[in-house]
């Protein structure tokens, strides 16, 4: 018989590869339900606690096309009604989808200890503002950084040591800075859906960019009139979209940053692939890019793909990678197109 350390063992390990290599943590806890039944439950109870929200979407997504799942499926309906995770509820309700539920819910009481629609407004507004303020975050951590690497052609150590805990003390600031936000207003007209032309959008959207971090080279490539390429959106979703992708750019290129758009219409649809002057993805990340929150930078990153895939899906595009070199994918969303 196994004994409840099995299930805390696989808790932990779950949990570190989670964050390194999101596929074989997946393919681990597979093998977990078919192989240790007796350690599940402990397992499945520990991942239920509050913080988790990538391990119950990274369980949801494995058992989402297995047909033996019953013993999870207790756990994914206790998640699904109290999930606070954007993404995590997104896979948890997919997990379940098409299942006859009827034997798995017990009568609910008549005081439910759940309100759906706050946790859903919640899950919406924490969501959205952890991941943009961590980004409105990283110029200051990266003039950080240059001040530690600068610190080092100090020669007085005494000095140089009092700086760097000056540094420390500075960087701990800055992350409190996204624990103390309470309340965002935004203009109704930004959430507003109607014609927009892409690419004059685009030009002014990554002046907005530029003036918050570093400003980066765009340019746009298509054999179409630029001012007739018109899709139906917001200003919530296209920057949503676009404004990761930018970041993600950054991230990997650094300053001197430069975004291609290459832009043609298909059956009704506007296929761009956005194109910076890094490395571009791998491979490996073809199939889970847009699934996972994966990042090879730490378990803090990660979240921005997710985001763009799901702006995308409300504007019922599709995002994707698509192989632009032989080692070498990029990002190409699809797009409706909106006829003026």
């Amino acid at each position: 018989m196994q004994n409840h350390n099995d299930g805390r063992t696989y808790y932990q390990q779950l949990r570190r590869l989670a964050v390194e290599d999101p596929r074989r943590a997946q393919d681990k806890f597979l093998e977990i339900l078919h192989t240790d039944p007796g350690s599940l439950e402990v397992l499945l109870g520990l991942v239920s606690a509050p913080g988790e929200g990538r391990l119950r979407q990274l369980i949801a997504g494995a058992v989402r096309s297995l047909p033996e799942k019953e013993r999870v499926v207790p756990f994914l309906i206790r998640w699904r009604d109290t999930e606070t995770d954007e993404f995590a509820f997104r896979a948890i309700n997919a997990a379940l989808a098409n299942l006859d539920l009827t034997s798995y819910i017990r009568p609910k009481s008549s005081t439910p200890l759940v309100q759906p629609e706050i946790v859903e407004g919640y899950r919406y507004a924490s969501g959205r503002l952890s991941h943009k303020l961590r980004n409105a975050l990283l110029n200051p951590q990266a003039r950080l950084i240059r001040l530690r690497t600068a610190s080092n052609a100090l020669t007085d150590e005494q000095a140089r040591a009092g700086l760097l805990s000056i540094l420390g003390e500075l960087n701990d600031d800055l992350l409190k800075i996204a624990r103390i936000l309470e309340s965002i207003k935004a203009d109704p007209e930004h959430f507003q859906i109607r014609p927009i032309h892409i690419a004059e959008w685009l030009g002014s959207m990554n002046r907005r960019y530029g003036r918050q971090f570093s400003p980066v080279k765009v340019t746009i490539q298509s054999d179409l009139k630029l001012e007739s390429l018109i899709v139906l959106g917001s200003d919530h979703l296209l920057e949503t979209i676009f404004w990761n992708l930018w970041v993600n750019a950054q991230q990997a290129v650094g300053e001197d940053c430069a975004v291609v758009i290459q832009i043609e219409e298909e059956a009704g649809h506007l296929k761009i692939v956005v194109i910076d002057n890094g490395d571009g993805f791998s491979p490996d990340l073809h199939d889970i890019a847009f699934q996972q929150p994966y990042s090879s930078k730490g378990s803090e990153r990660g979240r921005g793909l997710l985001e763009v895939q799901d702006a995308v899906g409300q504007l019922h595009g599709q995002v994707g990678l698509v192989r632009f070199n032989p080692d070498e994918y990029r990002v190409r969303l699809i797009l409706p197109i909106e006829r003026s």
